[in-house]
Order: structure tokens, then sequence, then C-alpha cells
């Protein structure tokens, strides 16, 4: 028999593995299922259709010479995926994230931030667009109401973009 703990760790597991199976059918249903996240102390979401898993307190290898918002490396999932700072990107201050969102597509990569909140099931007519003013005014194209007040929907393809504009403007160096 295993220890209390490891059997509430693999419960734990389990039961958030299979909120991303159930993603598929909540969007059939009418609802969608987000990870409430803060970034800088204000309250975020991120949609878990455009999440392949979430990690904690990854040891990241950070590279020389990368842009200031490039976290480092980070194994995850048996692979090695770059790993961005979410508060960064955003124009917040750089926060040493523990958490790590990898990001669901073709191109494997993922974000670090401050603050899980927990996971949210929102029916569709809930949400609204956003036209915010701040940091998600470049990142969020919906919205909702939730406890701590307006929560805007980040956009990982917005992120993406955000992202890669920074590699493009990396003065390249010579290895010579």
């Amino acid at each position: 028999m295993e220890p209390e703990e490891l059997t509430r760790a693999g419960r734990l597991r389990r039961d958030f593995d299979a909120l991303f199976a159930e993603a598929a059918a909540e969007q059939e249903a009418g609802a969608e299922s987000f990870l409430a996240v803060s970034v800088g102390g204000d309250p975020y979401a991120l949609p878990v259709s455009q999440i392949n898993g979430l990690a904690r307190d990854r040891s990241l290898i950070p590279l020389p010479g990368a842009p200031p918002d490039f976290v480092g490396l980070a194994g995850l999932r048996g692979s090695v995926l770059p790993v961005w700072d979410l508060a960064g990107l955003m124009g917040y201050a750089p926060a040493a994230g523990r958490w790590v969102a990898i990001a669901a597509g073709d191109t494997a990569w993922a974000v670090a931030f401050e603050g899980f909140d927990g996971y949210l099931r929102l029916a569709s007519q809930g949400l609204r667009p956003y036209q915010g003013p701040g940091p998600a005014a470049a990142f969020a194209r919906q919205a909702f109401e939730g406890a701590q007040g307006l929560r805007p929907v980040l956009d990982l393809g917005l992120l993406r973009q955000a992202m890669q504009a920074r590699i493009n403007t990396q003065p390249t160096r010579s290895l010579g």
C-alpha cells in the first residue's frame, strides 16, 4: 500500500489530467475551461484548450545572451522546452514564476508565472470582448467577471507573437 501523500498526489495528477481530456467535450456543451493565474498580482485566465500541461518548481537552465524575458530551458514531459516569463512578456517586472504552462500547438514552448489560483469552468456566454487598458490589452481578446473582478483571458497565440518579436530583435553574435 502506498503512503497517503503519494496516493493523494496520484489522485490530484489523475484529476488534473482528466481536466484536459474533458476540455473538448465541454466546448461542445457550451462551456469552456480556464486556469486562473495571477501575474504581477493581477488576475488572468489561460484557456485550457491552448495548454498541453502544467508543472511546478521546474529547474530552468538559463542561456547566455538570451532575450530578457526568456527564463531558460526546462525538461518537461520528455522534451526540452524554452520557457518564457509571462510577466516580462506582458510588460510587468520580471517574476521568478514557479508555475509553468506548456503551450499547445506545433511549436513547443512554455510560459512561467507566479500564481496559480485554480481551475475554472465558465459558460461560453459568460465571456465578453475585452478592450481594457493595461498589460492585458495586447494579449486578451476576451474577459469574464470572477471572484477577484474582471479576469482577462490571455491568448497564447498573441503571447507567442510577442515572444517571436523578442527573438527577432535580438542582436546576432559571432561565436568566434
